[in-house]
């Protein structure tokens, strides 16, 4: 079957595939990744060694451009495996979900997510402020992510947030939505350009004023809630 050279990458950025062929010990260990089982079963159902396993997966992620170290790895890998058409387009992607975040951990995320910063998680949620910081790290860790917007720039692009949760968030922020009316073309490219972190050196007051917030994450926030189109419950992240 023929690859196509370039596919929308799951992160959200281009990856660029000079030619991504999979032998057929790959392509089996794959499909076994998809149903969920792990490194010692798919050896089992294989009838091989468990670093034979380990081996093929790290492959994989080299392959696929991933980082294989954060707990989506999995996730992504058979994502961009359905994209490609190495895996059926009906995968049953919830298999591969296990639960990422203490109860807490769950509290800090989608208040994160929800554009709040550490004083506001710290009071409504009565923990310190080091505390909010801590499990916003750790939940950064767990995700592979290296920032807050770069964290909710996937959560709404990967689908890790419900659309109930998106709904609630776009009737809190409905006001600030609607005035992206008021921006000019040019500066609406830039705020999208600023939330996919493709353009930083500007002066983004201009467009602040314009939408009514105080920083560049509401700012981000705003514009995410406002192209969101809703995703396939198959595909949450569990917290």
């Amino acid at each position: 079957m023929a690859r196509p050279e370039q596919a929308s990458g799951i992160s959200g950025f281009d990856i660029t595939f000079s030619s991504l062929e999979l032998g057929p010990l790959d392509e089996e260990v794959l499909k076994h990744l998809a149903t969920g089982l792990s490194n010692r079963e798919i050896a089992m159902a294989l009838g091989k060694p468990a670093s034979t396993v380990e081996y093929h997966i790290h492959t994989l992620y080299l392959k696929f451009g991933i980082k294989g170290r954060h707990p989506m790895a999995r996730h992504e890998l058979v994502r961009l495996g359905i994209k490609l058409d190495y895996l059926p387009p009906d995968t049953d992607l919830s298999k591969l979900e296990p639960s990422f975040f203490t109860p807490r951990e769950t509290d800090v995320f989608q208040l994160v997510v929800s554009g709040k910063k550490t004083p506001e998680i710290t009071t409504i949620l009565g923990i310190t402020q080091n505390r909010v910081k801590k499990h916003r790290q750790t939940i950064l860790g767990k995700l592979g992510v290296g920032s807050t917007v770069e964290l909710m720039i996937k959560a709404f692009s990967e689908g890790w947030v419900d659309n109930s949760f998106v709904e609630n968030l776009k009737n809190e922020f409905a006001p600030e939505i609607a005035r992206l009316a008021d921006l000019s073309p040019e500066e609406y490219k830039e705020l999208a350009e600023l939330t996919n972190g493709a353009k930083r050196q500007v002066n983004a007051t201009p467009i602040l004023k314009k939408l009514g917030v105080k920083n560049r994450r509401k700012a981000a926030l705003v514009y995410l809630l406002a192209t969101y189109e809703g995703k396939d419950e198959k595909q949450s992240l569990r917290t």
